[in-house]
């Protein structure tokens, strides 16, 4: 069975190459993530020529996205550019979907250049977008299994200050208790908090009935 025609489709006056890639720029702003679409082409030797889709100068890294999964040969492009811009290359494949306690969220695989960073570990279950308890912000961070996502963006999982990151956050309103950040007596796992829930359902229900434009 073949492939299905991308549809082109215009969201807040930019043209997108797929409605998949519109629907990601509806969840980037639906959370306020500032992104770049196309920012950038690249020639990138024997793997070719590569013009990769979302750039986040916030998180500083490559977001591509494929609506079916790639098989292990075909993603030579996103190694490469990991290896020539030293920036983590993001692969996020199929659907977006709206996570749940039962249903985990879209997971990316992850393409590191040499300087590696905080989080270049192999063992990881996947990356996913998280919501930082102490700073707030959103970033793609490693989940190590279903439900044990990593509680701290990159800037804020520094050893030495993690009992001062502790009471800030218990300051912000968030209780740290064995092993978890609470508030309001619910466990907040922080792939599943609440403004990324939100984002996930404008991206996925984000309608394009008129024409190409979408209805947001």
């Amino acid at each position: 069975m073949g492939h299905l025609k991308a549809i082109e489709t215009t969201y807040r006056g930019h043209r997108y190459r797929s409605r998949l890639e519109a629907r990601w720029a509806v969840f980037f702003t639906t959370l306020g993530i500032r992104f770049e679409y196309e920012k950038e082409g690249y020639k990138l030797g024997s793997a070719g020529l590569y013009l990769p889709d979302f750039w986040l100068p916030d998180q500083r890294c490559w977001v591509e996205i494929k609506g079916e999964p790639m098989a292990d040969g075909e993603m030579a492009k996103q190694h490469a550019l990991a290896l020539h811009d030293e920036h983590y290359v993001f692969l996020f494949e199929g659907q977006i979907i709206v996570p749940s306690e039962e249903t985990p969220p879209l997971s990316a695989r992850v393409f590191l250049g040499e300087s590696t960073g905080p989080y270049a570990r192999p063992d990881s279950d996947g990356w996913r977008w998280q919501l930082c308890p102490v700073c707030r912000t959103y970033a793609i961070l490693p989940c190590w299994a279903k439900d044990s996502p990593d509680w701290y963006c990159a800037e804020c999982d520094e050893g030495p200050r993690r009992a001062e990151l502790i009471a800030l956050g218990e300051w912000m309103g968030y209780e740290w208790h064995e092993g978890e950040w609470t508030t309001t007596d619910i466990i907040m796992r922080p792939d599943l908090a609440p403004s990324l829930i939100g984002a996930y359902c404008a991206a996925s229900e984000a309608r394009f009935e008129f024409g190409e434009n979408g209805a947001f």
